[in-house]
């Protein structure tokens, strides 16, 4: 290695500041070092993260928000963080909000709804030990959330869901039923709204997304209100 800006892979970005999302909201400043597929290596000025943090970051102005986790950390203190994907947030509408949930969900017969769904919202028990846990950026609100299905066995439109959900960085699991109420994008999401919730579950999860709409607010301004066109943002 020739100098401190050199690497395998693609040049030398500029810096960035690198967003963690969870329940302790907070930024870091830093620069990408190195990028190879979807990872990419981060020198962190100020602070650490750790091992399976939520981050997104913007690699330039105009481009749009990469979001992933932090994989570890190199001998030379560079940060990996493997990207899941990116999204452009929307200047004009923070209802709904893109963020990391720690999500799974089973689907259930009509026939056992009732006793399956008292049993998870009082005691968290499931019908069994096999859950689906759907990649954890997506959209969500505190009414549903909308996910992709890559690497789950999605539910069927209007089945019933027993649904956990866990916010980065805090340990209580949330817990709801819902309702699938439809796939997207050519059976690739799935949007789901909820029923019902444990005490708290709610609260818990639309205070976390008010979390990420200031932080939207002090990145992109304030909000313009939703166009005409955005009324199938229902889950």
């Amino acid at each position: 290695m020739s100098t401190d800006d050199e690497r395998e892979g693609e040049p030398l970005e500029s810096a960035v500041d690198l967003y963690v999302m969870g329940a302790a909201m907070r930024s870091l400043p830093g620069r990408i070092v190195r990028r190879d597929g979807p990872e990419l290596w981060v020198a962190v000025f100020d602070g650490r993260l750790e091992d399976g943090e939520a981050v997104c970051l913007q690699s330039e102005t105009s481009a749009p928000w990469l979001y992933g986790k932090v994989k570890g950390v190199e001998s030379d203190g560079a940060f990996c963080i493997h990207i899941d994907g990116s999204h452009t947030p929307d200047r004009r509408e923070f209802s709904r909000v893109w963020g990391p949930l720690n999500l799974r969900f089973q689907a259930l017969d009509d026939d056992g709804y009732e006793l399956a769904s008292l049993r998870w919202l009082r005691k968290g028990e499931g019908i069994g030990p096999r859950w689906q846990r759907p990649p954890m950026f997506m959209d969500f609100s505190g009414s549903g959330a909308r996910f992709e299905t890559r690497g789950v066995e999605p539910a069927e439109p209007d089945q019933r869901l027993l649904v956990g959900i866990q916010i980065p960085g805090d340990m209580e699991e949330h817990r709801f039923t819902a309702r699938a109420v439809r796939t997207l994008n050519h059976d690739s999401q799935l949007a789901i709204h909820f029923l019902e919730a444990n005490e708290g579950a709610i609260a818990a999860l639309v205070d976390f997304a008010e979390r990420i709409q200031e932080q939207l607010v002090d990145l992109l301004g304030d909000p313009q209100g939703p166009s005409e066109d955005e009324e199938d943002a229902e889950f």
